[in-house]
């Protein structure tokens, strides 16, 4: 398939995962929080507030919707550990999205190329947020713990998680857009200027999550 030729020739700043090799910038932010064969957990560049982490697949893949359904066991295992270190942290609400790009190189894939969903900690109602945000714009409401499964195929789409409720949204942008729901939580934080994470990496608080996770390496 062209897209297959496509992702196998794409160049991510997570390949190192992918490859399962040490970080080629050895980066302090690289360091991995919680692993298992098939997945990664780090703390995230432009963490706008603490408690802040992507989740990665080892496998190359360039959305959730579209990775392998062989490893879902272990993509919830590494879910629900990540989960309770950030809820037991950092309390508030516990949220996971994606901005899942319909092909590589799409606007939606932030410049990463590779699948990833970022798990956090915040202070209101994501999934209601992102609803009221995105307007005319097509929305799916899912009741499970798994609405990869209910993603359409081949097209752009943000997906919004609460893992407490087992509630998602799935919302198909009219015009793809860079860090769609990144900037939703910074406008709402009342840091709409700091959504970028090329930009604004929030070094203090990608510290206190990896803190969270590996005390003693942080002692």
């Amino acid at each position: 398939m062209i897209v297959d030729q496509i992702l196998s020739s794409s160049t991510s700043k997570f390949d190192w995962i992918v490859d399962a090799r040490p970080s080629p910038a050895n980066a302090w932010h690289d360091r991995i929080l919680v692993e298992n064969q098939h997945f990664v957990a780090l703390a995230t560049l432009g963490s706008i507030v603490p408690g802040w982490v992507l989740v990665i697949p080892r496998e190359k893949a360039f959305n959730l919707a579209n990775a392998s359904s062989r490893h879902r066991a272990e993509f919830e295992e590494i879910r629900n550990e990540v989960q309770v270190t950030l809820a037991k942290s950092f309390g508030g609400r516990i949220y996971e999205f994606e901005h899942g790009p319909r092909a590589p190189h799409g606007l939606l894939g932030c410049g990463v190329e590779q699948a990833h969903l970022h798990v956090v900690a915040l202070p209101f109602d994501l999934v209601e947020e992102v609803r009221s945000t995105t307007g005319n714009a097509q929305s799916v409401a899912v009741g499970s713990n798994s609405p990869w499964d209910a993603v359409e195929n081949g097209r752009d789409y943000w997906l919004v998680h609460d893992p407490k409720e087992s509630e998602a949204l799935i919302t198909y942008p009219d015009e793809p857009i860079s860090q769609g729901i990144r900037k939703v939580i910074a406008a709402k934080l009342g840091k709409a200027h700091a959504w970028n994470y090329r930009v604004d990496a929030f070094h203090e608080h990608i510290l206190e999550t990896q803190r969270a996770f590996q005390p003693l390496a942080f002692a």
